[in-house]
């Protein structure tokens, strides 16, 4: 929940504006015009808590620590601004990469900050490879979140006047946005499969019902329904269901790019003979070429899947075969001159969990 200060809330600072602050994944503050905190998210109160503070506390730390002003104070001035800030004490640090952005009203007028906050282990001028891309991540999510949150608010706005044509154009907004956003997150997943850090959360997951679930969010809906999802079902595993949501998306717009929307994708999902997950999604596109079978899942390597074009950043499958890897399983892919296939394993089927009572 929204820790709040009772300074007065920015002319958005409503109940909706709240509840988008506090669904962000990063710590996040709302200020006023005065520098006075509005309020701040549960993602904040947990990480300045971890030093026994408060947000309003936190934020008083930064401003005595440093001879810099910290970012919310440029921001009040009308400057964005992104520094690393120090929110604990001297004797017990707790260094924090803050951006921080103004909010205007209607009129354009200055009338408060938005400052969002990502953890950070040393001090400036220490930083490892690994922290390094953080900010950097971080940097480049901090505009798509207040993209998003903003457009969001706006949708919310045109729907109540009934502009729907409006509407469209903001959800198509939102739409980029999270595709920007899983593009970043699929670079610090790869940075960290290639360190050996990256640590997966697992669950339960039932691989058709997420499949289907996949295909539904990334295909058109005509294609959507003439594709399949079959086979065993039940297929459950412990994985890391938004890892694995991310291999299928890979793969399915992968299908539906080559297949140029026209022929069915069809994914099967199966229990191996060996007792793991076996995963297939098979397209009706021109295939690959055997020569470049081999290289499909090489780091930057782009498969030529028409006469004139290569296509993609030769990311997508290499950052799946990652995942899939990371979860002790293979994946491999099949062309016999028409389609393509593609096929991922995964150890350790298991029971189906129990359903909680209500």
């Amino acid at each position: 929940m929204l820790e709040s200060m009772e300074t007065g809330t920015p002319a958005r600072g409503d109940a909706a504006f709240g509840a988008l602050l506090d669904a962000a994944d990063v710590g996040a503050a709302l200020l006023n015009a005065q520098g006075e905190l509005v309020a701040a998210n549960a993602v904040l109160q947990r990480l300045v808590g971890r030093r026994g503070l408060t947000v309003v506390e936190a934020l008083r730390c930064a401003e005595l620590a440093s001879s810099a002003q910290p970012p919310w104070r440029h921001a009040l001035a009308g400057e964005p601004s992104a520094v690393e800030v120090n929110v604990g004490t001297r004797e017990d640090p707790l260094w924090l990469h803050a951006c921080a952005e103004p909010v205007h009203d209607d009129e354009g007028r200055s009338i408060g900050v938005l400052v969002t906050f990502h953890p950070s282990a040393r001090a400036p001028g220490e930083i490892s490879p690994d922290e390094y891309l953080a900010l950097v991540t971080h940097d480049l999510r901090h505009p798509l979140n207040n993209i998003y949150m903003r457009a969001q608010l706006l949708e919310r706005e045109l729907r109540e006047v009934g502009d729907q044509h409006a509407c469209e154009a903001i959800s198509k907004i939102c739409q980029n946005v999270q595709r920007m956003d899983a593009m970043i997150k699929e670079l610090i997943d790869i940075h960290r499969a290639e360190g050996g850090t990256l640590k997966l959360q697992r669950e339960a997951v039932d691989l058709c019902e997420l499949a289907r679930q996949t295909m539904q969010a990334i295909l058109p809906p005509r294609l959507f329904e003439e594709s399949t999802v079959r086979g065993d079902e039940p297929v459950w595993i412990e994985g890391d269901r938004r890892r694995l949501e991310r291999v299928f998306a890979n793969l399915l717009s992968n299908a539906a790019k080559f297949s140029n929307g026209l022929g069915p994708i069809r994914v099967d999902v199966r229990v191996s003979s060996t007792g793991d997950a076996l995963a297939s999604v098979s397209d009706s596109g021109p295939g690959i070429d055997q020569e470049a079978l081999p290289h499909l899942f090489e780091k930057f390597f782009r498969a030529r899947r028409s006469e004139d074009a290569f296509v993609g950043h030769g990311l997508g499958l290499y950052g799946s075969r990652k995942i899939v890897e990371a979860h002790g399983g293979h994946i491999w892919a099949e062309s016999n001159g028409r389609g393509a296939t593609f096929h991922l394993l995964l150890p350790g089927v298991i029971a189906p969990p129990e359903r909680k009572s209500a």
